[in-house]
């Protein structure tokens, strides 16, 4: 019957007449549901989408399900609590699990049949609104080392990650994960099949659950949050560092700063992380992966525009797997210029998916206490 139920996914006819997208929409949008992620009983700490791809188990993106300890996945008035049972944070790729068989699945194609120009739909929940559709076509295959990443120009938003990239006969293409400029990119519903047809027990890294990273973090506290750009302040250990979020031009987190007094001259900029949390597992991760495999790093074609100078991107990579971040070289006196700023514009120039191309803007309001905060508690 397994067997069954995976074949079943698999295979569709692509000689079926196309949906319309009405039909499309009343096909799958049952099968898309809103993620909360919970900081704490109350508190929402991000929100995206998810698609349900068996009776028990949902398809979302890791910059979404690992911002909390908490997940809960909600369709309209209905909520059910979600555990992370596999995560790839190189790919982007979480499947969350619920209790009971309660989940309609949708189909699943592979993206090596998708032909750039046919019609694709997006359904999401961009900024909390439940189950939006918006159509587009494919515009692009972007073939990486880790698998063909789609590029369309269906809208998507903030909230539309971990939604469901649908072809005109309702069956699941990819999964949206970013955005940049007009175009949006999804990653393969390939790994999701891939993953369906293991049993989840085939590829290594989902052995390693979301509490083999507590390390990472079982230091970490947030010290405070300060002025109106919630620049923030954090202990780790006994290492303090200042945070502060990078939004793209839809107002959207979409990228850290990260900067610790105690070595002023060198910031840390993750393009594809916007919680401290998850900057602290992506740099556990590196860090563990370099205990068996020594840590390469390597420079890329990307590169991030700050002022007149342009910074490479970094990838250290372990075995096949890879994290970008930028190194950003600070002046002497940089705790003065930020103080005194209200904002600082950087730009991600790169065609790789994981990040994409955009302006960020960072917030600087709230800088100066977090600053003198950082002096009070955080100084030997």
């Amino acid at each position: 019957m397994r067997h069954f139920i995976i074949l079943s996914l698999l295979f569709f006819s692509l000689a079926s007449q196309a949906l319309t997208p009405e039909e499309v929409y009343r096909k799958v949008k049952d099968s898309v549901y809103t993620v909360y992620v919970l900081k704490d009983s109350k508190t929402a700490q991000a929100y995206g989408s998810a698609v349900a791809v068996s009776g028990t188990i949902l398809a979302t993106n890791c910059h979404v399900a690992l911002q909390g300890r908490d997940v809960i996945v909600r369709d309209y008035e209905k909520s059910f609590p979600a555990k992370v049972i596999y995560h790839n944070v190189e790919q982007d790729l979480c499947l969350l699990q619920v209790t009971g068989d309660a989940l309609k699945p949708v189909g699943l194609r592979s993206v090596s049949t998708a032909r750039i120009g046919e019609d694709v739909y997006a359904i999401g929940n961009p900024r909390a609104k439940e189950k939006s559709l918006s159509r587009g076509i494919i515009s692009n295959k972007n073939e990486e080392k880790t698998g063909t990443w789609l590029q369309t120009d269906a809208a998507i938003n903030f909230g539309s990650s971990g939604g469901g990239l649908f072809d005109a006969n309702g069956n699941l293409l990819g999964i949206t994960t970013k955005m940049s400029g007009n175009f949006s990119f999804a990653l393969p519903s390939d790994w999701i099949i891939k993953l369906l047809q293991s049993g989840l027990k085939a590829v290594p890294e989902q052995q390693k659950s979301v509490e083999s990273f507590e390390n990472a973090y079982s230091g970490l506290s947030e010290i405070g949050r300060f002025g109106l750009d919630n620049v923030s302040v954090y202990r780790n250990n006994k290492q303090c560092f200042i945070l502060v979020i990078g939004r793209d031009d839809r107002n959207s987190d979409h990228s850290l700063f990260l900067w610790n007094p105690a070595q002023p001259q060198t910031a840390v900029i993750f393009p594809t992380a916007t919680e401290a949390r998850y900057a602290m597992i992506l740099m556990y991760q590196m860090t563990q992966d370099g205990k068996e495999n020594p840590l390469k790093t390597q420079k890329t074609t990307s590169y991030l525009k700050f002022g007149d100078n342009a910074y490479p991107m970094y990838e250290i990579s372990s075995g096949n797997k890879k994290y970008p971040f930028f190194s950003l070289p600070l002046p002497e006196n940089i705790q003065t210029i930020l103080i005194n700023l209200h904002f600082f514009k950087a730009g991600f120039k790169t065609d790789d998916p994981r990040v994409g191309e955009f302006d960020a803007t960072f917030g600087l309001r709230g800088f100066d206490y977090a600053y003198q905060v950082y002096q009070r508690d955080c100084q030997q």
